[in-house]
């Protein structure tokens, strides 16, 4: 019983983590369509610009930061548990895909500090 329980935790937990990055993906979907001057008023001009094999452009925008954790580490002198501080990169990066007339017709989104 008590793995049955466990195996359900953990499943809402993973649950949890892939409906964030759907719910991300779904919003910019929600761009598909819109002409890419809206793109630039929001979210200003972009990290690069790369022309996709088709023809398309396509905008990159990068956003990066980090946050300060802690990590158990055990002290063999001691023999005591000690926590230190550590930071932990965080970057998202979105691609929209912009065609010949300037209508957004695809998007993506890579990393860990998308939301």
């Amino acid at each position: 019983m008590k793995r049955f329980i466990i195996v359900i935790l953990c499943c809402l937990i993973l649950s949890g983590c892939v409906t964030r990055e759907q719910k991300f993906a779904n919003k910019l979907k929600t761009l598909h369509g819109t002409d890419a001057t809206m793109l630039f008023d929001k979210m200003g001009y972009p990290t690069d610009t790369i022309t996709a094999p088709n023809g398309n452009n396509v905008y990159i925008y990068n956003k990066s930061g980090s946050s300060i954790g802690t990590t158990p580490v055990f002290n063999y002198n001691t023999n005591l548990w000690e926590y230190h501080a550590v930071s932990r990169p965080r970057s998202c990066t979105i691609f929209f895909e912009v065609n010949q007339s300037g209508k957004i017709v695809n998007t993506q989104a890579k990393g860990n500090l998308c939301k």
